[in-house]
């Protein structure tokens, strides 16, 4: 049964990859391609894993909240708004850009073996959150990028604290 479920998350993961990154974009002059402005991501080989596996979360557990990032100075995510009804969730999410942060928008995604998963597709990137709990306060996000060109697979691991 639970490889019915990752095979339904995957199906999800790849279904939810609509939307764009309004204003986070900005133009590489040197290759003209466009990129977002998260300078504090990491190289990585690996492939993005599609489903994800979180333990010590209760399945009945809540992402719903406004999560901020614990490190004011991060150069990725600095918010999450998130709605959840059952397994379904929405998370609305900003990225760190000058002078103001980068309006992601909403992308809906699920809840696959206790961990929620989001994808973003920003054009030049896609992006796959996934998210989980970590008491009832904290949240932490692991995204990795993948990007339309040549560059490198990118992943950034974020922890957030819950205001609301």
């Amino acid at each position: 049964m639970t490889s019915g479920l990752r095979k339904c998350g995957i199906a999800l993961v790849i279904a939810v990859v609509v939307g764009s990154a309004a204003g986070c974009k900005k133009t590489d002059s040197a290759s003209g391609n466009a990129e977002n402005d998260n300078a504090g991501e990491t190289a990585s080989t690996a492939s993005p894993s599609p489903t994800a596996t979180a333990t010590g979360t209760p399945a009945t557990a809540t992402f719903e909240g406004t999560w901020t990032n614990q490190d004011p100075s991060t150069a990725n995510n600095t918010k999450l708004v998130i709605t959840q009804n059952g397994s379904e969730l929405k998370v609305h999410a900003w990225g760190k850009c000058t002078p103001t942060d980068c309006d992601w928008g909403e992308q809906s995604g699920g809840i696959v073996d206790d961990a929620g998963v989001v994808t973003w597709d920003q054009g030049f990137v896609i992006r796959k959150m996934k998210l989980t709990l970590e008491g009832n306060n904290q949240l932490r996000s692991v995204t990795e990028s993948v990007y339309s060109d040549s560059r490198p697979r990118r992943k950034t691991e974020e922890v957030f604290v819950k205001q609301s």
